[in-house]
């Protein structure tokens, strides 16, 4: 899948979970962010990106951080656990090479 395609994908999902967690109608949340409700339902169904302002429109109203609708570990926990089970192998194996060369060098 196309990067650009993804981040729409997960755009949408998110602006979709919050849009229903404060039960909002898509033209309630139009409204609140100044767009159309079409511009709404494009974003949800990963057809459309947002504008910088229209983004921090949307966290406003969702009463988050712009960045935090474009986040994967709400949407998808599966790809996010993988991701930090990676990223704490690699922290181990740089630990590892620096406690060895720490020890090596007699400071140990």
């Amino acid at each position: 899948m196309e990067n650009g395609q993804e981040i729409k994908k997960l755009l949408g999902k998110n602006v979709k979970k919050q849009r229903n967690q404060m039960k909002l109608s898509l033209q309630k949340l139009a409204d609140r962010v100044n767009v159309s409700r079409n511009v709404i339902c494009g974003i949800e169904k990963g057809r459309n990106f947002v504008r910088a302002d229209t983004l921090e429109r949307l966290a406003q109203v969702f009463n988050m951080k712009p960045y935090e609708l474009l986040k994967p570990d709400d949407v998808m926990p599966d790809k996010a656990t993988d991701v930090l089970i990676k990223i704490g192998e690699e922290v181990r194996e740089a630990v590892d090479k620096i406690g060895n060369r720490y020890l090596e060098d007699g400071k140990g």
